[in-house]
């Protein structure tokens, strides 16, 4: 029988208390420790040995990365999954290179932070008795390149689904999803799409536990499928009359990511010309 899962909680307080009682619930992962502040944290890494940690990046007493940065590189440190408030890539870049397996940005699913636990869970030698780390595919960039599922997230992902039924792929097929969350990482981070079997396949293979190799493959049959059954009309919506075969995933990726961020700041324009048209209405009803 495995043991549970020994973590070390480092968040607000509130945040603290309901991660608690959802690990509680399922059973499978203790939290035996919990802190507030850096000097606290790292007394307690060093005399618990947890085998993970639960970290904000940016607490008032907390400074994340320099908690990375001290443990980054040593032996039997524990695994870290680091939680931020901001999306900027830098930061996020930063902490994945100071040795945070995963970056969650605030608000996040508890259910989406357990799967990554259990993932993890693979890869830790002192929870499965391995000698060496489970050769798990990892990505370079953190999960928090995919959805998180804010108002604004849902915006895109919703321009991002209308364009893939335009080419004719279907919903049903794992291209579909793959797709979706690939155009996702390239409109928060352009220069992703030039690396994309180090940055993009990984990411998402880490998300649906499969390999990057796996999300090639589901990439280039969704767009096989769009050339034999879509329409040369809809796909034109999206890759201009001037691609009559079919092209390379990165290629239709970044096209497709080139739409929805068109069609989004057209969308952005409109609102805000609405707004002063309705201003400048209330200005000339008061005269």
């Amino acid at each position: 029988m495995s043991r549970s899962l020994c973590i070390l909680i480092a968040m607000d307080n509130e945040t603290t208390r309901t991660l608690s009682c959802f690990f509680k619930s399922k059973g499978d992962v203790s939290v035996i420790g919990k802190a507030e502040d850096q000097k606290s944290l790292c007394n307690l890494i060093d005399s618990l040995n947890p085998d993970l940690v639960i970290m904000d990046l940016m607490l008032p007493q907390l400074n994340g990365i320099g908690v990375l940065m001290q443990y980054h590189g040593m032996e039997n440190a524990p695994a870290f999954i680091a939680v931020s408030t901001q999306r900027e890539a830098k930061t996020i870049d930063k902490a994945i290179k100071y040795g945070a397996k995963y970056v969650l940005v605030k608000p996040f699913e508890y259910e989406v932070l357990y799967g990554r636990l259990k993932l993890l869970t693979c890869r830790c030698p002192r929870y499965n008795g391995a000698n060496e780390m489970t050769p798990v595919y990892e990505s370079t960039k953190p999960v928090n390149y995919i959805f998180q599922k804010s108002e604004h997230d849902k915006q895109i992902e919703y321009e991002i689904i209308k364009s893939l039924y335009q080419i004719g792929i279907p919903s049903s097929i794992k291209g579909f999803n793959y797709i979706k969350d690939a155009v996702f990482m390239v409109l928060v981070d352009p220069e992703c799409i030039l690396a994309i079997t180090k940055d993009i396949y990984p990411a998402i293979a880490s998300k649906y536990f499969t390999t990057g190799m796996n999300v090639e493959r589901a990439i280039r049959h969704a767009f096989t499928i769009s050339w034999e059954r879509g329409t040369p009309e809809g796909r034109a919506k999206i890759f201009g009359k001037g691609f009559g075969t079919r092209i390379k995933n990165a290629e239709a990726i970044s096209m497709i990511a080139s739409k929805v961020e068109f069609t989004l700041r057209q969308r952005k324009k409109r609102i805000e010309l609405n707004k002063r048209e309705h201003k400048d209405d209330s200005v000339e009803f008061m005269i």
